[in-house]
């Protein structure tokens, strides 16, 4: 079965009627996996708990789309997930082995560009053969998940 893991960018973009995704979406068989992860779906909603909108009409409209379209068959982060992920890391840490060993372990991953919920949730693309859809260009951790095939439908 064909499955798709949709990134932050591109259930916003869904929600918010981006025609490229749109028409791509539509165009797919019928029984395609859309799905998000759970880490998305936090995304999403931290970005509301941030910023001030002042469309709340506009907030409201996205929060019942991503729960009618999203919440109820999100990807949860498991113990297995937890495996794919330290395989990343650990991955991402051998390419790239700080020079100084005192830098936190964050503090050098996001000097390489590298988001550690993005690892979390191309862990969970891995973990479900599913085709992780972003608009971000993640490339150290592209390039330690050859495993993954990467779409992007903007």
């Amino acid at each position: 079965m064909i499955g798709y893991l949709m990134d932050t960018n591109h259930v916003s973009a869904l929600a918010g009627g981006r025609q490229s995704v749109v028409a791509k979406l539509t165009s797919l068989p019928a029984n395609t996996q859309i799905r998000a992860s759970t880490i998305t779906l936090g995304e999403i909603e931290a970005g509301h708990e941030m910023t001030v909108t002042t469309n709340q009409r506009r907030r409201d409209e996205c929060i019942a789309f991503i729960q009618a379209n999203f919440v109820p068959n999100a990807l949860p982060i498991s113990h297995s997930t937890g495996y794919y992920y330290a395989k990343i890391m650990g991955r991402i840490w051998k390419r790239y082995p700080p020079a100084n060993g005192s830098i936190s372990p964050d503090r050098h991953l996001a000097s390489h560009g590298v988001n550690v919920n993005d690892v979390w949730i191309v862990a969970s693309a891995l973990e479900h053969g599913l085709t992780f859809l972003t608009n971000d260009k993640m490339s150290c951790i592209r390039l330690d998940t050859p495993e993954v095939t990467w779409d992007n439908w903007y």
